[in-house]
């Protein structure tokens, strides 16, 4: 029997916009391709809180870090679900990682988020990697997580995180036409190019699998590789769910370390706040 491997949106579905349809699909076809055939990978929208209004969904709860913790209970609460239901592993399809360090914490089966996921992969392929954002407010948190994970050294030195706008061309090139969206990328992959990238990451959820899906993987004539953050963290799930289910291999249960498991009855309080506050 395969794996089961949960793909989080951290987004509802509402947030999706008039194009949910078309990208949810190509999330769909971008999983199919990447992981093994007897992978089954499950796609799943956050539910949403009847409480908060419209106006202040997204992308209001990962604008600034004093926000971010309403999104991630909701993140986590889903996470703990998928265990539950026996899913092999989770993926946070976001490249701010949100909930992602937490989540570890609470689960035993693997999980991992797209932007460290990104990072990881970038430095297997080359020297100095950069990354794009998919926006200018993810530029502050992507370069915390670089530092976070010690892969300062590894990025380019001179702003290592720089954004384009996804407003235009994104639902086009799930469709098969990605020729405005690439445009104004490579505008600024070829910047962090010049400034000393060998690798770039495309830190988005969603252009990366368009990206993925069209076979655009490099800078032309740069030669440049271009990581999809969301399929390194797909691929990287099945690959640590393996290990674990092969040969035991799971995250520290060092009483110092980072991602610790909290005692049971601390486990179960914390579960049970989450699910009260999303209740």
């Amino acid at each position: 029997m395969g794996l089961k491997i949960l793909l989080q949106n951290i987004m509802h579905e509402e947030e999706m916009g008039a194009d949910s349809e078309i990208i949810w699909d190509g999330l769909v076809r971008l999983a199919k391709k990447v992981v093994r055939p007897d992978t089954a990978v499950t796609l799943r929208h956050l539910k949403k809180d009847r409480g908060v209004p419209d106006s202040l969904n997204w992308p209001w709860p990962l604008t600034w870090p004093c926000t971010q913790p309403l999104r991630e209970a909701a993140i986590v609460n889903s996470t703990l679900k998928a265990e539950e239901e026996g899913f092999d592993a989770v993926v946070v399809d976001c490249a701010l990682d949100p909930g992602l360090r937490q989540a570890r914490g609470m689960l035993n089966i693997p999980i991992t988020g797209a932007g460290e996921s990104g990072l990881l992969i970038a430095q297997l392929l080359g020297r100095k990697f950069a990354i794009v954002a998919p926006s200018d407010t993810a530029i502050a948190g992507l370069e915390e997580n670089l530092h976070f994970l010690g892969f300062g050294d590894r990025a380019i030195k001179h702003r290592p995180v720089r954004h384009f706008e996804i407003v235009f061309g994104l639902a086009d090139a799930f469709r098969g036409k990605p020729k405005r969206l690439i445009e104004d990328f490579e505008k600024v992959a070829w910047e962090l190019i010049r400034d000393g990238a060998d690798v770039i990451v495309n830190a988005c959820g969603l252009s990366g699998p368009a990206f993925s899906l069209n076979g655009y993987v490099e800078v032309p004539e740069a030669h440049v590789p271009v990581v999809d953050a969301t399929t390194a963290a797909l691929k990287l799930a099945e690959l640590l769910a393996d290990l674990q289910k092969s040969l035991g291999l799971r995250k520290t249960t060092l009483p110092t370390g980072f991602y610790r498991t909290p005692p049971k009855e601390v486990w179960d309080e914390t579960c049970r706040r989450l699910k009260k506050a999303l209740a």
